[in-house]
This record gives C-alpha cells, structure tokens and sequence, in this order.
C-alpha cells in the first residue's frame, strides 16, 4: 500500500514535465495586471501580438495600457520593463557597439529616474558612507562583450546573475541605438546596491547571548565580512568570537570562497569553503571543496539532526570535494536546453566527540567516507515579477523540473552500507500563468545488507497566486502541504513541529516528536502602497496545521497541532537587514508550560523559491 502511495506522486510530477516539455520556454517577464479581463501577458506575447496589424488592433482594443498611469507622473515597473524587451527584440541581430556600466546611490534614484537626487540630509548621508559596487565587480560579472550580437534572452540571463549577487538589489540592461554608428547599439547596465552594513543581535536571557555585524560590499568588490562577540556567564569561557570572510564572484568565475573561525564556548574551530555551482543557464562545470576542523561544535555542517547540545558536543574533522558536467540534449536555443549532469562526490568525516548511540546501537555521527554519484536532468528558465516574497524590488522566478537519480557506497564504521535515491521536482504546473505551483517527490535510503537504513520519503507542493487587488490594497495567497515519512530511522533522528519545520513561532520539547509529520500552511499577504521611513509594509494572516506520528501508524492518528494568528511586516529592500516581523498567534494545543497566545517581534529571512538548479549529490536530509 506505501508502494503505490509513493509512485502516485512520481506519475504526476513525470506527466507535468512531459506536458510542460512540449510547450516553447521563454526567458521572459511576468507582468503586472494590464488587461480588462485582469490576465497577465508575458513580453513575448505583447510583442508578437503588436507585429501584425489584425491582431494589435485587437489587443489595443482590449487592452488599456494607459488607463492606471492616470495621475501618475512616473511609469510603471511592468512598463518599463516591457520597453526594455521591445528594445532588445528591435536591436536583436546587431553588434554591441559599447557597453556602459552606472552604478545608482542605494537611496533615492531609481531605474525610471536615474537622476533623482534627495533633499533628505541623512539619507545623503548614508549615501555618502555607503562604498558602491565597482565598476569591475560588475564588469566582471557580464558574460556580454563589445562586438557580440544582440541576444535578447542572453541578456536578460546576464541582468539575472548580476541580481544574485549578495550586494546586488537590483539590475537592469538598456540597449540603444549607438551615437557613433546607427547600425550598432549602446548598452547601458544600470545596477543599485543594498545598503552593505548590517548588525544582528540575540538574546538568551540577561547574561547570554551573540552580537555581530557585517559588511556585504568590502572595498565595492562584493567581499562581505561578519563578525561577532558570543557570550554566556554561566560558562567557562564566558566571551568569544565568530567570524566569516567571502569573496563573491571570484574573478568573474561565480564561483565563492569562504573562511570560517570560531572560538566561544559552543564553537571552536575552523571552515574552508569554495563553491562554484550551476548559476548560468548555460554552465558547463560545477564543482565545490570543503575542509572543516571543529574540536568543539553545536551543530552538524551537512544536516541538522536534533541534539542537546548542552549535554553533549561534536567534534569532527571533515573534507568534502564534488565535481559536476553538464550535457545539452536537443536542439534547443543556448538559454532554453535540457541538460543531463553526471556529478560526483567524495566526503570523508572523522568524529573525535560526538553523542553516546543510542540504545539500538546505531551511531548517526558515525566515521565515513562516502562516495557518491548523481544523474540529472534539469531544464530551467525564468520569469521576472515582484511582491512575491520581495517587497517591490524584481524577483527571477525559476520554472522547470529537475529530476535526480543517485547512489553511493558508504565505508563507515558500523557497517558498509550503499545508498540511493530518486528525486523528482517541477515548476511547469501553470505555465504562462501569473501563478506558480511547484511539487518535489523524493525516496531514498541507506542498505546494509538487506537491512534498510535511515530511509524517507518527502513529498511536498506549493503554490503562489497571482497578485489581486481590492480598491489600493495588493493580495497575494500562498499555499503549501508538505508530507516526510521517515522508515528506519535511527533513534537519535526524529521529526519534530516548530518555528522553521511547519508551525511559526510554535514552541516544540522533547515530548514532541515522530517519525512522520504532515504540515499544512496557509497565509494571505497584503503588501501596502505606502511607505514609512522607507520601509515597505505587509499585513499578513496565517493558518499553520500540523501532525506528527509514528512509523507504524497512518499519519492521521497522530497528534495534531495548529497555530492561527495575524502581522505585520516592515521590509526596506535598501537594506541587507532581514524583515521585521510582529506577529500575534494562537496555539490550540501547545507542549508543556508553554502560552497559547505569543506576540513575538522578530526578524524573518528572505523566502526562497526552488530551485531546479543542478546540485551537489547529497543524501536526502531527515529534517
């Protein structure tokens, strides 16, 4: 009966890739409502139809363009960006005469008026503080060059990596016909930074807790440096220091280098870290090489199992280098191909502290070295909105799927073991539609022998409506159902319900853990035309439900827990600070001594969406 459980999932998400395989992929973007009947066109579309006289007089004769810029002296977002892919069509096919890179102030100037300039003494002055990014940094990060021809969706692929980049906030590419010879064009890459210095700050009582700032834009060159002051006066070593230095986009390369150190009473040790992954559409290679050092540590680099780290420490010695090559299939254009990538994956890791096993005598923190090998197949491109998880600001949507089988040999130290998984994911389920459905499916395990070990399977789906509008206000809903059943698992793993795994701001003990969760989330968002001090705001309400069970048992015998509640957030897209986020909630059935009502101020991470994005091979993670 699981069996069949499981390959219902895996149907549906191959017959979603094979439908959506066959329709013709754009890298375009998605705009906001500009029809009567309230449908979103994308910019190919427009284009298209504006070609032949027929079909632009009937677009122009339902489409009002014009009518929601009444009184408004500045253009629209989606106006301005469907300008600029008219422009790259109309350009298309000719060489690049010169390319000219403006870098805008973080506060005031915006891609519609560059000149802006304002009168706001203290913002000129965080202006004035604020180093912007060099123009080498972004030079280095243009896959363009003077003499290419016009490529429309190249260049809308090279506006995307620009805006990956951590100092980044926003880019945008112009072309325009050149000044020197009509037959040629100008381009003009148009970047803003987010303000680059940060502090973040936690409490644990009156005399414990961790302080850090941070700089995303060292020297305008994309660097950032984070450090920070650990204290507990109840410990030993009551003071201690944390701190991290990257370098992004290391020599154009997209790749990232990363130094870790560490030396407070719950870490002490040392990271390496180098990473160049799949971000091109076109990428050939990805690859990547760790070292960590930890004599004392709370956590786990690779998964975040549950532990007390307060009875117990680990203290582990790891290397962990991949290596990855992707194979076009077909003949599609350059930014729209199915790739197949081979990847491969050596991590050896040697505990010299770790927990106690558990009475079954099975060690999760077990010495290894594993080998593994991955398949993929992968097809992405992206579409460009916002007020999704941003606050205004362009946001690249992935669509596609990527599809991943792998398997691997683990020498460990309680016994040789192989692996494998299959793992299946797609974001073509509403394709050309202003909304986005993704679904993952995935099963996997360890086999010692005939004996199956620490096996999962994960089955999740999210969606994203379009953005409506009631009189001002913009709404968006957001959806998600996420399923983890875990079969074998050693007792030191289990599943539990808090803040980052189903319920927000839900307070999980002990008491409270399964082998099985299910966790259903809901969560109306209005994002609010006006700004205080800059920020942007968002009321939200939310309805989280959540049950975990055991192995042996459906899940629906288990026990359920629910969180309902309502905020707001404050959201400056300037700043690299997280949202700030008020949120009042109630908890129906809430664990031992802990409050059915919280109000909690705290600051909550940018949202992601997934990524079909090739991958380093890692075994599935229990979580």
């Amino acid at each position: 009966m699981r069996l069949q459980l499981y390959i219902f999932p895996i149907l549906v998400l191959l017959f979603c890739t094979v439908d959506a395989s066959a329709q013709e992929i754009t890298n375009l973007d998605s705009l906001e409502s500009v029809t009567k009947r309230d449908f979103i066109l994308s910019d190919s579309t427009v284009v298209k139809l504006k070609k032949r006289r027929l079909t632009r007089w009937i677009y122009e004769a339902v489409v009002n363009e014009s009518s929601s810029d009444k009184g408004d002296a500045k253009p629209r977002k989606s106006d301005i960006r469907l300008k600029q892919y008219e422009d790259l069509v109309k350009y298309e096919g000719k060489k690049i005469s010169s390319i000219r890179i403006k870098r805008l102030d973080v506060f005031g100037p915006t891609f519609e008026d560059t000149a802006y300039v304002s009168k706001n003494q203290f913002i000129r002055w965080a202006n004035d503080i604020h180093t912007k990014s060099s123009a080498r940094s972004i030079d280095n990060s243009l896959f363009i060059e003077v003499g290419d021809s016009i490529n429309p969706e190249q260049i809308l692929e090279n506006e995307r990596i620009i805006r990956q980049l951590p100092q980044i906030r926003d880019a945008m590419i112009v072309a325009s016909t050149s000044t020197e010879d009509p037959s040629k064009v100008d381009l003009l890459v148009m970047t803003r930074d987010v303000f680059s210095y940060g502090a973040d700050a936690s409490l644990n009582g009156i005399d414990a807790g961790r302080f850090s700032v941070y700089n995303t834009n060292i020297w305008g060159y994309g660097h950032e440096l984070e450090a920070g002051v650990v204290w507990d006066m109840d410990e030993d070593q009551k003071f201690g220091i944390e701190t991290a230095y990257s370098i992004n986009n290391w020599k154009g390369s997209l790749s990232t280098l990363t130094f870790g150190y560490a030396n407070n009473y719950m870490k002490k040790g040392f990271s390496i870290e180098a990473q160049k992954p799949f971000v091109r559409l076109d990428s050939k290679w990805g690859g990547g090489a760790t070292f960590y050092r930890y004599d004392k540590a709370n956590d786990y680099y690779e998964n975040s199992i549950n532990f007390d780290s307060e009875e117990s420490t680990l203290g582990y010695r790891a290397y962990d280098v991949w290596g990855g090559y992707a194979f076009n299939i077909g003949n599609d254009v350059d930014f729209n191909k199915l790739h197949m990538v081979l990847s491969g994956r050596f991590r050896s890791v040697d505990f010299y502290e770790r927990p106690e096993a558990g009475s079954d005598g099975k060690q999760f923190f077990a010495n290894s070295n594993l080998y593994l090998m991955s398949l993929s197949l992968s097809k992405r491109f992206y579409v460009r909105d916002n007020h999704v998880f941003g606050y205004g600001i362009t946001e690249d949507i992935p669509k596609g799927f990527l599809h991943e089988i792998a398997f691997g040999y683990d020498d460990n130290e309680f016994g040789d073991r192989f692996y494998g998984h299959l793992y299946l994911s797609s974001g073509n389920l509403l394709n050309y539609r202003p909304s986005y459905m993704y679904m993952s499916a995935a099963v996997g395990s360890f086999f010692n022998r005939s004996i199956i070990e620490q096996g999962e399977f994960r089955l999740s789906w999210n969606l994203i409506t379009k953005l409506f509008k009631f009189k001002r206000q913009t709404f968006r809903q957001f959806v998600g159902v996420d399923y983890v059943y875990g079969f074998n698992r050693f007792e030191q793993e289990y599943l539990e319900l808090n803040d980052e795994t189903g319920i927000r701001g839900f307070g999980s003990d002990e008491s409270i853990f399964g082998q099985q969760r299910l966790v259903l989330n809901a969560e109306t968002v209005c994002f609010l035309p006006k700004k205080i001090w800059g920020f942007n705001i968002a009321v939200f309400d939310f309805v989280d439900l959540g049950v975990l069970g055991n192995e042996k048992e459906s899940v629906f015998k288990g026990t359920y827990y629910a969180g309902i509640g309502a905020g707001l957030r404050f959201r400056n897209e300037n700043l690299i600070f997280d949202t700030i986020q008020l949120r009042l909630a109630y908890y129906p059935v809430v664990p031992n001594e802990d409050a059915f009502f919280k109000l909690q101020l705290t600051e909550r991470g940018q949202s992601s969406f997934y990524s079909f994005q090739p991958r380093k091979p890692a075994p599935l993670e229990y979580r």
